[in-house]
């Protein structure tokens, strides 16, 4: 077994997000948590429709991670699959009953931490948290319109 450092966290969480929508995976949510946390890099978010799809989800992401010869450190919730949490090190992944997610609101707690987009090969800030950082008060430029002297 590999530790997870041997494949950078970013790459990590994008292959998790591959493996996940490959197994229909709904509303995922990629955190970075590096500047929250020092328990991992990043958090992954998605929602399943019954438990059924969540034990398939993991176990699709599980397969992805042991063709690259990566195991996740520990699996919890896998039998009931309201709430599936996969230990991957840098990546800690979640995988909701829909009606769960609804009820703890995770992504919503860690509201303020950018999104990763994953849909390309490169994990890239996503616009929206682009977006949030200029509403905190941040300008977009910083050019300052000059009073007239009138």
């Amino acid at each position: 077994m590999k530790a997870t450092s041997f494949l950078q966290a970013g790459k990590l969480a994008c292959l998790i997000y591959k493996a996940a929508d490959d197994k229909k995976a709904e509303d995922i949510v990629v955190l970075d948590m590096r500047k929250a946390s020092d328990l991992c890099d990043y958090f992954f978010i998605c929602s399943a429709s019954n438990t059924r799809q969540a034990k398939a989800i993991s176990d699709g992401i599980d397969e992805e991670l042991t063709k690259r010869d990566i195991r996740p450190r520990r699996i919890e919730g896998y039998d009931e699959g309201k709430w599936i949490v996969l230990d991957c090190g840098s990546v800690i992944v979640h995988i909701f009953y829909d009606q769960v997610r609804a009820l703890y609101k995770l992504e919503r707690l860690w509201g303020d931490l950018p999104r990763v987009d994953c849909s390309g090969t490169k994990p890239k800030a996503s616009p929206t948290a682009k977006k949030k950082k200029a509403k905190r008060g941040k300008p977009a430029s910083s050019k300052k319109k000059k009073k007239s002297s009138r």
